[in-house]
């Protein structure tokens, strides 16, 4: 196992506490968060302090997109990581097949300016489960991708 997975598999176990059962929606949306977040990070930092940076949004990133696929009922092998190049492609395939384009919802969002999503809840991604208000993508961006009701 790479040493990438190593950070993962521990960032996977500090990130999922045993009592939070987080919906599906809530997870895309801290998805997309985490995807501008590094879009930004990879712009030249230099130094140390910016690898860092780049690292920690990365694997911010990749927790993400594992927590919402899992939820979503896809296997996910952290292993697979080891490529993280290859493993995210893979994951963001798998998502598009069940009509979730993580490049589309992000250019929604900068339609919507990023910051004034939503609250709320996307309803179909949910299972029933909720973890309180949590910043959602609009109603209207998750009707076209089939997250509502």
């Amino acid at each position: 196992m790479s040493m990438y997975s190593q950070l993962l598999v521990a960032a996977l176990d500090i990130d999922t506490p045993a009592e939070v059962e987080p919906t599906a929606s809530a997870a895309l949306a801290r998805l997309l968060r985490s995807r501008r977040r590094l879009a930004e990070t990879q712009a030249p930092h230099g130094g140390a302090v910016g690898a860092y940076a780049v690292v920690v949004d990365t694997l911010a990133h990749d927790v993400a997109l594992i927590a919402l696929v899992r939820l979503l009922g896809v296997e996910c092998d952290v292993s697979e990581f080891d490529r993280p190049e290859v493993a995210r492609a893979g994951l963001e395939r798998e998502l598009s097949a069940r009509g979730i384009s993580l490049d589309e919802l992000d250019g929604h969002l900068d339609e919507d300016d990023r910051g004034h999503a939503a609250t709320g809840s996307s309803g179909a991604l949910d299972h029933g489960r909720s973890m309180g208000p949590t910043p959602l993508v609009g109603e209207r961006h998750t009707r076209d991708h089939g997250l509502h009701d």
